[in-house]
């Protein structure tokens, strides 16, 4: 299940990962500073990963059964050992060197969550797929194994493949064999889609001392191949590691850096990353002779559950690709569908530009495009795929929905206008008559995703303007009749949610036709009597309205549907208007005492509007300009409408 935003786990060392969640712990002797870390916490509340997701760790092999990342989390291949040694169909570290660094490389990437043990993975739902590239005593296997092992992690369905090596060379095409393997995992890989490849860049740099220089990007972190994230580091103070290499844009030699994460700030004495280890012997908890000259035989951690099996003495852009490799995993456990380069471009363009460094384009030498942010990562991955499920209409109410939300993220839901409201859940119902939306805001702990509805017709239709000849008219045969000359007229009847049904009524001397919401007549003498009635319905029901015309005197018509008749008056308005219905009307019918209107001005803006549920509505018209209105009254289901003129 999902942890919600800033939800701290119960491993045992998770506060010591202040690469995860830095409050400004010292970890080691080495005092962070707050906030400088790749915000892990915060995207759990989105995701803790996907075990559709699998992490190929090319490295020196994993433990079988580890006890924070045991094999039901792991997919242990035949075949999945190129080194030198050890049996072919088995991943597992022989040695203790390459028992420390390839259980320490896992561990960050997916080890066990909220098991009262250990350490915290970044991804840790995910599946590792180890890959053992190098021999018990850390050499290499062959230049063209290494290039199998990239082909083999990506035909046995890693989304990404982490790289926490390098070569001692700067030459971007220094082995094409690896090349050409990098090629073919980052366009063939995942069905087309690309695997995600992440290389760290070396820790050849001394910018300290001066001794080793600014350093340089290592092969194959350097190579040419669009979307390989190559990876530096951070230290705990969001600057530069000591170690980690300075890009060189000017360099024939791709001398680029993508993104940092924060490791260790320095490799030699400065180890305090604390990650899985080699249970026993097979680690460097106890601390091995000679190991980065920290005291032979110390054990750390020193306490815990099966304490021998993690180490508190990892780092260098080893555990920096790790985590870069962590987050991509938690972005495709979001979104499956993204490309390598779509990943790239979000882990990238989600990092945060932290260390004071100048970025030019969005870059510095430094730091790359920047600190990597697992949070803003996620939330643009959960923004690629999520969207709103709206309903097309609406009579009465509505549901609305958020597809592809993983469970237990907030959502808060709002209306734009008066026309809908809406609850909690995403129930959204009818106020008035005409087009409403609604919008979702998706909250994280790193900002928020705002998806709105299109504009959708809510209720029955109304008729916002009637016009005769391009002047306001009534649109009820109640009124006033309509005088008249002959020749041609036309009829507009504008109403919300389509377009009306016109239907003439009179003799054979009056010829119409509709087109749109224009009833354009002929009328050959004008001693006659005839009124054209317009209608529209949809799902929710029918609205009506007549105009009657007449050169006799002001005879008036009963309305064409039929509906009962309701009042309105003083008209022309002053100060109130009164919207009724008799005692008889409101007793005959079931609810029918419900009214609701809407007042609209000449430029068919909503002036004033109210409900009542006793059979008369008043509105208050005094702070009203003078000039002439058009109201829509709502009732059993029926929409009349009427040209109101405020005189004062």
């Amino acid at each position: 299940s999902l942890l919600t935003p800033n939800s701290i786990p119960n491993d045992t060392y998770f506060d010591k990962q202040f690469y995860l969640n830095n409050t400004g712990q010292s970890v080691n002797g080495f005092v962070g500073t707050s906030n400088a870390d790749i915000n892990a916490p915060e995207a759990w509340g989105m995701t803790i990963g996907s075990s559709d997701i699998i992490v190929a760790q090319i490295d020196c092999g994993l433990t079988s059964d580890h006890p924070d990342l045991p094999n039901s989390r792991q997919v242990r291949l035949n075949g999945s050992n190129f080194a030198n040694d050890g049996n072919i169909n088995d991943p597992s570290p022989l040695a203790y060197l390459d028992g420390g660094h390839g259980n320490a490389v896992a561990g960050i990437i997916g080890a066990t969550q909220n098991n009262n043990e250990g350490i915290s993975g970044i991804c840790p739902n995910c599946k590792i797929l180890p890959v053992r590239i190098f021999n018990s005593n850390l050499a290499p296997t062959s230049d063209s194994q290494i290039a199998n092992a990239i082909l083999f992690a990506a035909n046995n369905g890693a989304s990404v493949i982490n790289n926490s090596w390098s070569y001692n060379s700067s030459n971007p095409n220094l082995v094409p064999a690896i090349v050409s393997a990098i090629s073919y995992a980052t366009i063939q890989g995942r069905s087309g889609k690309g695997c995600v490849m992440t290389f760290s860049i070396g820790n050849n740099a001394d910018h300290e001392s001066g001794q080793l220089g600014i350093g340089y990007i290592s092969f194959p972190g350097n190579v040419n191949i669009s979307g390989v994230l190559t990876v530096g580091a951070s230290g705990p103070t969001d600057h530069q590691a000591n170690y980690s290499g300075t890009a060189n844009p000017g360099s024939p030699n791709n001398q680029l850096i993508d993104v940092v994460a924060p490791s260790s700030p320095y490799t030699f004495g400065g180890l305090n990353v604390w990650s899985m280890d080699g249970p026993g012997n097979l680690g460097v908890n106890p601390v091995p002779v000679d190991y980065y000259d920290i005291n032979y035989g110390t054990i750390a951690p020193s306490y815990g559950t099966n304490n021998l099996a993690y180490t508190a003495y990892f780092g260098g852009t080893s555990a920096a690709a790790a985590e870069v490799s962590g987050v991509a995993a938690l972005v495709l456990s979001l979104n499956s569908n993204l490309t390598q380069q779509q990943v790239y471009n979000i882990v990238t363009s989600s990092a945060d530009k932290v260390g004071g460094y100048t970025y030019t384009n969005g870059r510095s030498n430094e730091l790359g495009f920047g600190r990597l942010n697992a949070c803003s990562a996620a939330l643009q991955a959960l923004n690629s795929v999520v969207s709103l499920s709206s309903p097309s209409s609406i009579c009465t109410t509505g549901q609305f929905s958020i597809q592809s939300l993983p469970p237990g993220i907030n959502v808060s839901w709002s209306s734009n206008n008066s026309i809908l409201t809406v609850n909690s859940s995403g129930l959204a119902s009818r106020v008035y008559n005409g087009y409403g939306s609604i919008t979702a805001s998706i909250l994280s702990a790193c900002g928020t995703i705002t998806l709105t509805s299109p504009s959708i017709y809510v209720g029955t239709p109304y008729f916002t303007m009637v016009t005769y000849d391009g002047a306001l008219t009534p649109s009820t045969c109640e009124e006033s009749s309509q005088p008249y000359t002959t020749g041609l007229h036309t009829l507009t009847a504008l109403i919300a949610g389509g377009y009306p049904t016109f239907t003439l009524h009179g003799p054979s001397t009056v010829h119409g036709t509709a087109a749109g919401n224009d009833f354009t007549f002929d009328v050959k003498r004008n001693d006659i009597i005839f009124d054209i009635s317009y209608s529209k319905t949809n799902a929710c029901g029918t609205t009506y309205g007549c105009t009657y015309f007449s050169n006799s005197g002001g005879q008036q018509r009963p309305v064409r549907n039929g509906a009962s008749t309701i009042m309105i008056y003083p008209n022309p308005v002053q100060n109130q208007l009164t919207i009724e219905q008799s005692a008889d009307q409101i007793s005959s019918k079931a609810g029918s005492g419900n009214i609701s209107a809407r007042l609209y001005d000449s430029f068919s803006r909503l002036a004033k509007s109210g409900e009542s549920t006793n059979g008369k509505l008043l509105i208050d018209t005094g702070d009203l300009p003078k000039g002439v209105y058009y109201l829509n009254v709502f009732y059993n289901g029926e929409t009349i409408g009427k040209q109101i003129l405020k005189d004062k």
